[in-house]
């Protein structure tokens, strides 16, 4: 369903007053002109769509002189699917408030199509509480947002200035729904303000106008439904299958415009003799009882006499003494339509008003005449109804009438479909159920909230519900013959069958079959659509079939359904081995997995291809070497689902490469380098690399003496790896040239283009900036070559750590980053370098400053569960953003939390303790931050890791300069010296300047004046040049702590000026780190 688009022009005869656009009267004719031309088109497409929220806005806003001022004079065009108005109004504006824009709502540049800010807006006096929060909340939107003008929140609204005012300065509650469509056209957050209001709301007892009534998804339709009932024309049909949530929808619309719009409510029932004009008599009674009857007496009072007596049958309490017997013909009945209709108006001229009907599939003639006529004069109020489709006790006359009223002007139908797996989930939440299980209860359910509601109330695993048991079991009843063989065939499949496939599996003919789905389509159990496909109607269904079979009648079916399946050649072979399973062959199913293995690895499908291997493995029978057909060795079984693992699961991983190293019979096969390779490379990820080199070492030397092979390539690179985590970069650098000569001579160029990255990496590690990115442009792939995802993410893992330790540009890492991402998605792949890439594009945002797009990227990856190996990167990143959010501690126990994941790889543990001990910092734990940072320095400056040991040697001058301000005992020049004497330690400077390491020169200027802080010997001077020095690398966050540490010095120097510019500096760049914002901003108030 299509949402409201909004566009706009903005006029101007290109003359200027004062800097501001301005037309002769005599242009505004030519200037409104511009506005008729495209809206029949629009109209047209909207009506024809029968869409009520299609909706185009086309608005110009010009200046006209005349007495002395500039005069505002503004035109308005709205046109949707049921017809179009125009307003224009005018009155003096200062010049300078009028802006044309473009765009949506949330683009703040350009809001509402029209922009025209305005001053503060009156606040009202709340005492502390929920309801104050949620007012201040909204004018601190207001004010982001750029202060737009009421009567520009209104148009988009579609409410009148006054309603929106009265959001902002009245003490009241407004209304959810009005609200939600001012935060939205101010580009809100949306859930904070309905968190928001949800809280004022159950300050005041929940009894407040428009209380929400909560809808799971819908935004759209909601919407949509809220706007037909504020200001819509005509009727709007909400359709939709028995439980999809119709009433709900209506219920909560209503509920949200509550107190800006009465809803007279009236609803058609299923009765065994039909009571005329039911709903449209509750309707009138519900507006009769709001106030005792005076404003329909005073509504009636201004229509013709007939009005009253006509509408006496449908509210005899409008009758003063009896008269007559009322007739009951055609002549009456049409008197009775015509005061239902001048009734309506009459009301709605006094008090907006809507109407809604439900159910109107069960309504009566009588009720549908009067509706029928009411759209063919064009009602006075918004009319809502529901519909339920597909319902076989509907009449035959009233889905006529369904039909002819659907093809008028002024009428609309909202179809409701299934919940998405995420909508299911709000669902949940809203029941107050846990939503862990939403992906297995919208499997079950389809996305029918009512099926959803009635899983919910089960336990996980539970007997399907007795309602749901009870009417799925009446639809089934009475079932036999070839509609029952059928219908149990296509249960127990679970899924769209081919009729060829289904007729053998069922064991029935094709006329049988034919007469078959007719009878089950008859009975709306089928969904049949224009392929020879053909599917139970719901899963629900499926599952209610399953569950009248015996336990060896379900395993028959799933036999014969498993041999139809496996004689077709395009069969999924995960699906047939799924049925030998469930029919208790194991032997057919171990073939089945392994070839389901092979399509799913095939297809980069790598966490199914592991879940076949490991299946397979399971199923293996004792004391074979071989199984299968074709026959497959147990040792290939072990090293297909390690290759798999080493990406998604290292700690299985391990598991089935000590199995696969315990089973191995005869370990100087050189058969046997295969599994000592691959459980090398897990062991390593897994923080052993010594243990790690031992295998591979084993894995080489079965290779020795024998002529180059891609296994022989492959075990150099993991060596190359191990290596290289061991710090022993040297030794990598010359056992990648080796994989690297071995591979140019073999066709392997996936291999090869993994050893050009690690080439890149090496070069990268010495310096070489130039020949890194030529290695990694000539790993990048060419037009023509076949596709390698694998080799495209790795690319992207290391480009993107290349690029921002080189401290190139932001969009640059980006891009660099979503090349893999591309290729990740194309495959349907989500694997630890995945996630690495998703770390890295966020890590560089971070580092530039970027902190809310960052967040952005990072936040939809985390879940509530706890890390693991595979997403320890993304958390750890999570952990980074939440220090710069201002939340040090949630921060510091996820860092704890990754505590258990990590290894003792010294480079590793470099990076590792710069995050950590930064977290620390901010968080006031100086002592535990410089403890951390000594500890690992230590270990790693004596290693050619210390060129990554410059971030942690500032880090550690900064947590010993800020204790010496917390101690007036402490020995400063000792601290200064052991610092000094540390840095001593490094085997190559950190602080060298280094094409592939840019951050080095500017971490050496902060060094220096982080100690001379500690000597208490700072300049500005010396603070200012290594702020300069982050600002060259688009480093803001680290230049805003330089200039506030200088801000600092002058200000105690005396020179408040320079202090003042510091800071004002230091706060501008500091806008997304919230710690250092709040320091920033102390340090102001301590000075004035």
């Amino acid at each position: 369903m299509r949402t409201a688009t909004t566009s706009s022009m903005s006029v101007d005869d290109r003359r200027e007053r004062g800097g501001q656009p301005q037309l002769p009267a005599s242009s505004w004719s030519a200037a409104t002109e511009a506005l008729r031309s495209p809206l029949p088109r629009i109209a047209s497409e909207a009506r024809t769509a029968r869409d009520p929220v299609r909706t185009a806005v086309v608005r110009i806003s010009v200046l006209l002189p005349g007495g002395g001022h500039l005069h505002r004079r503004s035109a308005v065009r709205r046109v949707d699917g049921t017809g179009q108005n125009w307003t224009e109004t005018t009155g003096s504006a200062p010049a300078a408030l009028v802006r044309a824009g473009h765009g949506h709502p949330s683009d703040r540049a350009g809001m509402l199509g029209m922009r025209v800010t305005m001053g503060v807006l009156t606040r009202p006096d709340l005492p502390p509480g929920t309801g104050r929060d949620l007012v201040e909340a909204l004018h601190d939107l207001h004010h982001r947002a750029g202060r737009p003008s009421l009567r520009s929140i209104a148009g988009y609204v579609g409410c009148s200035p006054t309603t929106v005012s009265a959001v902002f300065s009245s003490p009241r509650l407004p209304t959810w729904g009005v609200l939600e469509l001012v935060v939205e056209s101010l580009g809100g957050d949306v859930e904070m303000f309905r968190t928001l209001w949800l809280a004022a709301d159950a300050a005041e007892g929940g009894g407040s106008p428009g209380s929400l009534v909560p809808v799971a998804g819908r935004k759209d339709e909601l919407r949509a439904v809220r706007l037909h009932l504020v200001g819509g024309r005509g009727l709007l049909l909400v359709t939709g299958e028995a439980g999809i949530g119709k009433s709900h929808l209506v219920r909560a619309a209503t509920a949200a415009v509550d107190g800006e719009v009465f809803v007279a409510k009236g609803a058609c029932l299923p009765l065994s003799a039909a009571v005329p004009v039911l709903p449209v008599s509750d309707a009138l009674r519900a507006v009769h009882d709001v106030d005792g009857g005076r404003w329909l007496g005073e509504a009636l009072a201004g229509t013709a006499p007939y009005v009253t007596e006509a509408l006496v049958p449908l509210l005899p309490e409008l009758e003063a003494a009896p008269q007559h017997t009322p007739q009951e013909d055609a002549w009456s009945r049409h008197r009775m339509s015509l005061a239902v209709g001048a009734v309506l108006a009459a009301l709605a001229d006094l008090r907006p008003l809507a109407v809604v009907v439900e159910d109107l599939h069960w309504a009566d003639p009588a009720t549908l005449d009067m509706l029928e006529h009411l759209l063919a004069r064009g009602p006075a109020v918004p009319v809502v109804g529901s519909w339920r489709t597909d319902d076989p006790t509907t009449a035959q006359a009233t889905l006529d009438w369904f039909q002819r009223v659907t093809r008028l002007p002024d009428v609309d139908a909202l179809p409701l479909g299934p919940l998405s797996e995420d909508e299911t989930a709000e669902q949940l939440a809203l029941l107050g159920v846990s939503t862990a299980t939403a992906g297995l209860i919208h499997r079950r359910s389809a996305g029918q909230p009512l099926f959803t509601e009635q899983l919910a109330a089960q336990p996980v695993g539970a007997p399907m519900p007795s309602l749901l048991a009870d009417l799925l079991d009446r639809r089934l009843a009475d079932l036999d013959g070839p509609a029952w063989r059928v219908a149990r065939t296509l249960g127990v499949a679970d899924r769209s069958l081919d009729d060829r496939i289904l007729a053998d599996a069922a064991g029935v003919t094709g006329t049988e079959l034919s007469g078959a789905l007719h009878e089950l389509a008859d009975r709306r159990l089928l969904r049949v659509g224009s392929t020879r496909l053909v599917e139970v109607h719901h899963p629900l269904l499926a599952e209610a079939i399953r569950r009248r079979l015996v336990p060896g009648e379900l395993a028959d079916e799933h036999r014969r359904l498993a041999e139809g399946l496996g004689r077709r050649p395009d069969v999924s072979p995960a699906e047939v081995a799924e049925h030998w399973q469930r029919a208790g062959v194991p032997a057919e199913e171990l073939t089945w997995r392994v070839a389901a293995a092979r399509a799913a690895a095939q297809r980069y499908a790598l966490a199914q291809a592991a879940d076949q291997w490991l299946r397979v493995l399971s199923l293996w029978p004792d004391g074979l070497l071989e199984a299968g057909d074709p026959p497959i060795r147990k040792p290939e079984v072990y090293d297909a689902a390690m290759e798999i693992l080493c990406f998604l699961d290292v700690l299985t991983g391990w598991q089935v490469a000590e199995a696969a190293l315990r089973d191995l019979s005869d370990p100087s096969d050189p058969a046997a380098a295969g599994t000592f390779r691959r459980a090398a490379y897990i062991r390593c990820w897994l923080g052993d690399p010594d243990g790690a080199l031992s295998l591979v070492d084993r894995a080489i030397a079965l290779h020795e003496g024998r002529p180059p092979s891609p296994a022989y390539v492959d075990a150099l690179h993991v060596r190359d790896q191990i290596l290289d985590a061991l710090g022993r970069y040297e030794e990598a650098r010359a056992t990648s040239a080796r994989a690297r000569e071995m591979a140019a001579g073999l066709d392997i160029p996936t291999t090869y283009r993994n050893i050009l990255i690690r080439e890149a990496i090496h070069q990268s590690d010495v310096g070489h900036a130039d020949r890194a990115l030529a290695l990694l442009g000539e790993a990048a792939p060419r037009a023509g070559d076949r596709p390698d995802p694998g080799a495209d993410i790795h690319l992207a893992v290391t480009r993107t750590a290349v690029l921002t330790d080189m401290g190139r540009p932001v969009e640059e890492v980006l891009a660099a980053g979503t090349s893999g991402l591309e290729a990740a998605a194309a495959w349907g792949i989500e694997t630890r370098p995945v996630l690495m890439i998703r770390a890295n594009m966020a890590a560089a945002l971070r580092l530039s400053g970027q902190v809310g797009r960052a967040a952005a990227l990072i936040d939809p990856l985390i879940s509530d569960d706890p890390p693991t190996p595979e997403t320890s990167c993304v958390h750890a990143e999570r952990a980074c953003v939440d220090v710069l959010r201002g939340r040090c501690a949630d921060a510091l126990s996820r860092f704890t939390a990754l505590a258990d994941f990590r290894d003792g790889l010294i480079s590793n543990r470099l990076e590792d303790v710069r995050y950590d001990s930064d977290a620390l910092l901010w968080c006031g734990q100086h002592d535990r931050a410089l403890a951390l940072l000594t500890e690992v320095l230590q270990d790693g400056l004596p290693t050619d890791a210390a060129i990554m040991a410059g971030g942690p040697l500032v880090l550690a001058a900064r947590a010993t300069a800020d204790l010496a301000e917390r101690s007036a005992t402490t020995d400063r020049l000792s601290c200064a010296r052991e610092l000094r004497r540390l840095l001593g330690r490094a085997r190559s400077s950190p602080f060298a300047e280094r094409p592939t390491h840019a951050a080095g020169p500017a971490e050496g200027t902060t060094w220096a004046a982080e100690l001379a802080r500690l000597t208490q010997d700072a300049t500005v001077e010396q603070w200012t040049r290594a702020a300069a020095a982050w600002d060259r690398l688009h480093r803001p966050h680290d230049a805003a702590y330089c200039r506030w540490r200088g801000a600092q010095v002058a200000l105690r120097e005396g020179r408040a000026t320079l202090g003042g510019r510091l800071l004002r500096r230091a706060a501008t760049d500091a806008r997304e780190h919230v710690p250092l914002s709040r320091a920033i901003e102390a340090t102001g108030l301590a000075r004035t």
